[in-house]
């Protein structure tokens, strides 16, 4: 696990956010501590400064000991990402795999879909393939777990979206485990050149969305023996284009970079869509 996030310490964070669920959205840490069951003390203090160090928890009133969580566009997000890792492998010839994985809390009752991810590949290329592993929904506090399957939306032609829909609803501080693996044949440009007449842009581009608060978010690309790339960064809030070039986002730290890896490790980053970016050989 991430961050010092044992299972003691997802315990509290469960604790807590359903304790607020509960207590018509406030709570402060006294009665937190005085009615905390099983739970340790110094695991819920440590799950207290942990939202309140990512701002998910805010004062009700300047000074007051009543917290409530954050809102984004007007509610509480549905998720807090624990971790997320995005591993990425290019072969020799250009073709693509990608596994993504993560681990996710419901910050609020009545959780009934999470989208976990999607493809979008060009008109007269083959569909990539893909392999959805089953999801599950873990209930921390109480020591249960059930299994979910993802479903799939393709009502799009070249557009295809992994959900997951819950039923019955998941209330406050249940964690949701899932990943999935999909493979692309011929998906990237193997040389500078081809990629600026395919894409109009010499960048290559492997991104991963943060949509709310979150702990820790890894990409790690793979690339081939011998595989020369000219240059390399990290960028935030790029807008892709499918027929290129992309609008580059603003440059941000972060990125490791060796002979065959570039990888990037974000600890508690803000949402936005990040990429790990890379020149392919002249």
């Amino acid at each position: 696990m991430f961050l010092g996030t044992s299972s003691s310490t997802l315990r509290a964070l469960a604790y807590i956010f359903q304790i607020i669920s509960r207590s018509d959205g406030k709570v402060s840490i006294n009665p937190l501590l005085s009615h905390r069951h099983d739970i340790r003390r110094a695991d819920i203090n440590k799950a207290w400064k942990l939202l309140l160090r990512l701002n998910i928890l805010k004062a009700a009133k300047k000074g007051g000991q009543d917290h409530s969580l954050i809102e984004e566009e007007g509610k509480v997000p549905d998720f807090l990402t624990i971790w997320m890792r995005k591993r990425v492998r290019v072969s020799p010839a250009g073709h693509r795999s990608v596994q993504v994985a993560a681990q996710v809390m419901t910050m609020h009752d009545d959780i009934t879909r999470r989208t976990c991810g999607s493809i979008i590949w060009k008109e007269k290329v083959p569909m990539p393939k893909y392999r959805l592993p089953p999801v599950r929904v873990l209930d921390v506090l109480h020591g249960k777990q059930t299994l979910q399957q993802f479903k799939v939306d393709e009502s799009k032609p070249t557009h295809m979206q992994f959900r997951l829909d819950f039923e019955p609803p998941l209330s406050a501080g249940k964690i949701v485990e899932y990943g999935f693996y999909i493979w692309n044949r011929n998906y990237y440009s193997r040389s500078r050149q081809e990629a600026l007449q395919l894409y109009k842009d010499e960048w290559i581009r492997e991104g991963l969305g943060v949509n709310g608060p979150a702990f820790d978010v890894s990409i790690m690309v793979r690339l081939p023996q011998g595989y020369k790339y000219q240059n390399c960064r990290l960028e935030k809030g790029t807008a892709p284009s499918a027929g290129g070039p992309a609008s580059p986002g603003e440059l941000v730290p972060g990125l490791q970079h060796d002979e065959k890896t570039l990888s990037a490790s974000l600890h508690e980053p803000t949402p936005g869509n990040y990429y790990v970016c890379w020149i392919p050989p002249e």
